[in-house]
């Protein structure tokens, strides 16, 4: 009779548990007929815009890649190299940042106790100002009709700011930008690659020319950005007190916040704080956009300009792809912060 029982239970529990996940079956394929991967999705999205140039895009979250492609098929390489406008304007702030943490610069010191000669208009202005686009110089400015700017007032990006700033850099550590970035954040990243192997952050492609104007021209690869973004975080391109800086929207002479921290534009998108970091040209378009609290990051190299593809709205998309289920608890959370 004992037997019978156990039986009996044995046979009620696996009709139990397969009739359990027959129902858990159905409620899924009622509810979610068409299960599509963030990947897929994102091949999808990129066929469907039918972008006719060179296009590289990668996406890291937590020190992974996990999104590397580059179309045409037959340039599929992520060390295929692109111009990247103003995007550059990054390694001159990192090389800014190196000063400021070897102290040979205060970002807060008038800039004609670096550079004398300067107009004098700008001899009110600092090195942070500069970084952030807290100037009051105008985008039409030049070197040689500055204007007089009045700091502090307004946020707007401005050419001139990081070309006074590579003088800066030029004068106080008697080398160009590049040259400070080869010789101090290069060597640290590939020796911090040989150290941890399974996170390489070495660069070897970055780039740099100058043209008769003088106006540097720096190139890079998708896959040196995507390593450069992942080092910020790293403490290995600058001291921690620098880069939450560096991070942050400057403050304006009426409290404000501005819309710059050391050259990244700060706002929000979609309850998540966004960080980017993208060229200005109307030819080209390269991009770093980083939801630093889900270390989440994309990059996106193409020689289409904004009239072809809006790479700060692709940059958005693939956030949502990737992000979308997040969005609504980073939302719920600040809401109930507040």
């Amino acid at each position: 009779m004992q037997g019978f029982a156990k039986v009996l239970l044995y046979l009620a529990l696996f009709f139990g548990i397969f009739g359990m996940l027959g129902m858990l079956f159905l409620v899924v394929s009622k509810t979610n007929t068409r299960v599509v991967r963030p990947d897929r999705q994102l091949d999808e999205l990129i066929e469907n815009m039918a972008i006719p140039g060179r296009l590289s895009v990668m996406v890291a979250r937590n020190k992974f890649v996990i999104y590397d492609k580059h179309r045409p098929l037959e340039e599929n390489s992520d060390t295929a190299s692109y111009p990247l406008g103003s995007l550059g304007e990054l390694f001159i702030a990192h090389a800014v940042q190196h000063l400021i943490d070897t102290e040979q610069l205060d970002p807060d010191a008038p800039l004609d106790t670096y550079l004398p000669d300067i107009d004098p208009s700008l001899h009110q202005l600092t090195a942070a100002h500069l970084l952030t686009h807290t100037s009051g110089l105008s985008p039409d400015a030049n070197l040689e009709q500055p204007g007089a700017p009045e700091p502090g007032l307004r946020s707007e990006w401005a050419e001139i700011n990081y070309r006074l700033l590579d003088r800066l850099v030029r004068m106080v550590a008697d080398r160009s930008p590049y040259r400070i970035i080869e010789d101090n954040q290069v060597p640290a990243l590939a020796s911090a690659t040989r150290k941890s192997p399974d996170l390489p952050l070495e660069i070897t492609g970055l780039q740099f020319t100058e043209d008769p104007d003088g106006i540097g021209l720096w190139r890079a690869s998708a896959r040196d950005l995507n390593r450069w973004e992942l080092a910020m975080n790293t403490g290995i391109l600058a001291k921690l007190k620098t880069h939450l800086r560096a991070t942050r929207p400057a403050e304006l002479a009426d409290g404000k916040r501005g819309r710059f921290g050391f050259g990244w534009e700060l706002s929000e998108y979609s309850g998540l704080r966004l960080e980017e970091f993208y060229a200005r040209e109307n030819h080209l378009g390269a991009g770093i956009f980083r939801f630093a609290e889900k270390t989440f990051a994309v990059v996106i190299l193409t020689d289409q300009g904004p009239d072809q593809l809006d790479i700060r709205d692709l940059g958005r998309k693939i956030a949502d792809i990737y992000l979308g289920r997040e969005y609504r608890s980073a939302t719920a959370g600040k809401s109930e912060s507040e």
